[in-house]
């Protein structure tokens, strides 16, 4: 398993520049992904980041972008229907751009 970290700013490097394990994102952000899952399956799939399984050679223009996993590719990224995009405004007075949490219409940043 593996994760991402990108700076908030327009960047050059690869995608694989900011490959790191979910250990990482969780210290970084204070949350805690899959805590339903068994300890010791937890602990192994956060700690490593296998990017062997990703073919990074995305081809995307303005216009389309082509979400490639596993060699295979499709239009828009794994989202089920269920998921919404966040209801909240940001400060800059645009609507947030993540995905609301399930259950709720806000993203986790914005949930109360």
């Amino acid at each position: 398993m593996m994760a991402f970290i990108l700076p908030n700013e327009k960047g050059m490097n690869s995608l694989q520049d900011y490959v790191v394990t979910v250990d990482s994102v969780q210290k970084v952000t204070g949350i805690v992904f899959f805590p339903c899952l068994p300890d010791t399956l937890r602990n192994r799939l956060e700690e490593t980041s296998d990017i062997g399984k990703w073919d990074f050679n995305i081809k995307a223009t303005s216009s389309t972008r082509k979400y490639v996993h596993n060699n295979s590719a499709s239009d828009t990224p794994n989202i089920t229907s269920s998921q919404k995009q966040c209801a909240a405004i940001t400060k800059s007075g645009k609507r947030c751009k993540r995905l609301a949490i399930a259950g709720s219409v806000y993203c986790w940043q914005h949930q109360k």
